[in-house]
């Protein structure tokens, strides 16, 4: 065999197992970012559907009357029970690490009325009372997460609910990974 095209069949050869290389180095990079991915979908997935609780089905439990005394708040507002959060401080911090930081934001303004939905006052997380929203259909009691397109930055997630009417219904969330290497929800999704 001439020299020449030894030397093209090497050449050949060499970009063949290249491109191999780099197919199987692309498809073990997207592995580890799916396994990633997940890995930090499923506690914001469960973060997500406390919030959702918290700003559009329901509200934080408030704190017994025995424990306080209206004159105290600002009218329709009482302080939340302490079961799930301290203070304000832990639940803006619950927010803060579910939610890309303009959702975050909207989130905690939030308003009843004129009256913020959720605020500090005499040290203590507060809420404005609101009627619970029992057209809410979807039943977070179980539930199935799938990533998709995943990337080193970002990753889709389909949530599956079951409906309390029966049935089946999605929920699209869209996951962000700031520059410090955490994981955020784009938005709520509900």
């Amino acid at each position: 065999m001439p020299k020449a095209v030894k030397f093209i069949a090497a050449g050949i050869v060499a970009v063949i197992i290249a491109v191999v290389a780099a197919v199987v180095i692309s498809s073990s990079a997207a592995k580890k970012n799916s396994e990633e991915a997940l890995s930090a979908a499923l506690p914001l997935v469960e973060a997500n559907f406390d919030a959702v609780t918290y700003f559009k089905i329901a509200q934080l439990p408030p704190k017994p009357e025995s424990e306080f005394s209206y004159e105290n708040y600002p009218e329709g507002t009482v302080p939340c029970d302490t079961s799930v959060f301290a203070n304000y401080a832990e639940f803006k911090a619950f927010v803060e690490n579910t939610y890309i930081p303009d959702e975050a934001t909207r989130l905690l303004s939030l308003k009843e009325g004129n009256t913020p939905r959720y605020f500090e006052a005499n040290g203590e997380l507060c809420k404005t009372t609101a009627s619970p929203d029992l057209s809410y259909d979807k039943d977070f009691s179980s539930y199935t997460v799938k990533v998709t397109n995943a990337t080193s930055k970002s990753a889709d997630i389909t949530v599956t609910v079951s409906q309390k009417s029966g049935g089946t219904a999605e929920i699209s969330l869209k996951m962000l990974k700031s520059s410090d290497g955490r994981w955020f929800l784009e938005k709520m999704g509900y």
